[in-house]
């Protein structure tokens, strides 16, 4: 964390002249000494001054704990969700912003909370597409500054808002085409990227929380390891038994495993569970039903959102699983999009 720090700390304010070190355009590791030792040479009162004041910002950024006390609860919790999707080169630009917000005199957790909320959208459909490559990703932020700070100069950004709809603008102009976000989310997005359907499973939950039903859906057990974790409904293991066979196979026009094979890593066939290993490859409906000694739900009958739909099917079938899928994208693209008509 602490090269990452000193990478993006260079990268987001070497417009600087003070800061600018010739022949390093870009910090990287392989580059990183030579510009530290020329910074600690010619310029060591800003060096101090920027890691003790940048670092702090920094860890806090990263630090939902810290984030809380700093800038409040939502802000906070902004941050603890870029942070679930491993958005790295996102810190870098807001380390930028918070000075940005500081200069001019921006309500910084608002300011972080807004912007924090906008590149977890981002980096969701980035992290699902893979489109932008990592590689580009650092030379993009790199970018943005550059073409906020023109735009701040001008005065054409005066205010948080204008601030806000411009960095939107410009990273939706670098986002994935609709056509490649919905062609994942008919896919097999569970081979695609676990964490990322993981991510999108726990906010079609979280979006239907109350204060009576709220359950803690990233928590880790004794051994750090999540609680809830993707159940996959039909079973994705082979040799599915007699009762699933008998469930899919209906007129006999195509096979069990067939279906399997298309069906079992769409996002439809998908839900969460604490209790993944006590459902395994049970038939529907002792799934469906599934208790625990005290007698409480542990199957599709717990109680959660993602499973309402399943708590009263007697039958889970290839349309069931379609007409879900397509739900579920829906839903997905109405919490996480990025585009007003998401």
């Amino acid at each position: 964390m602490q090269e990452r720090f000193l990478r993006q700390l260079y990268n987001m304010f070497k417009y600087l002249k003070q800061v600018e070190v010739k022949g390093c355009p870009r910090a990287t590791r392989s580059n990183l000494i030579t510009i530290y030792d020329t910074l600690l040479r010619k310029r060591p009162v800003w060096l101090f001054g920027s890691l003790q004041a940048k670092g702090k910002i920094y860890a806090t950024l990263m630090d939902t704990t810290a984030a809380k006390v700093q800038w409040g609860e939502l802000c906070a919790s902004a941050l603890q969700d870029l942070q679930r999707l491993g958005a790295a080169p996102a810190y870098a630009f807001l380390l930028w912003a918070s000075q940005v917000a500081q200069s001019q005199a921006w309500d910084e957790g608002d300011t972080l909370r807004r912007l924090a909320t906008l590149l977890t959208k981002w980096f969701f459909w980035r992290n699902l597409t893979d489109m932008p490559p990592t590689r580009e990703l650092d030379p993009m932020f790199m970018e943005l500054v550059g073409d906020l700070l023109k735009l701040i100069r001008s005065r054409e950004v005066r205010d948080l808002d204008a601030f806000v709809q411009r960095t939107s603008v410009w990273l939706l102009q670098r986002a994935a085409p609709e056509d490649d976000c919905d062609s994942r989310l008919k896919g097999d997005v569970y081979l695609e990227n676990y964490e990322v359907t993981r991510f999108m499973l726990c906010k079609l939950e979280e979006a239907h929380q109350t204060l009576e039903s709220r359950r803690d859906l990233w928590a880790h057990d004794a051994n750090e390891r999540p609680v809830f974790t993707v159940e996959h409904i039909l079973p994705k293991t082979e040799n599915l038994g007699p009762g699933w066979v008998a469930m899919l196979e209906g007129d006999g026009s195509v096979t069990a495993d067939a279906i399997r094979q298309r069906c079992a890593h769409q996002l439809g066939n998908l839900t969460l569970s604490g209790y993944n290993s006590k459902l395994g490859t049970m038939e529907f409906l002792r799934k469906r039903d599934r208790q625990n000694d005290k007698g409480d739900f542990i199957g599709y009958r717990n109680g959660l959102y993602l499973n309402a739909d399943l708590a009263s099917r007697n039958d889970w079938n290839e349309p069931a699983i379609a007409a879900r899928t397509e739900k579920m994208r829906r839903e997905v693209k109405s919490i996480l999009g990025l585009r007003e008509d998401s």
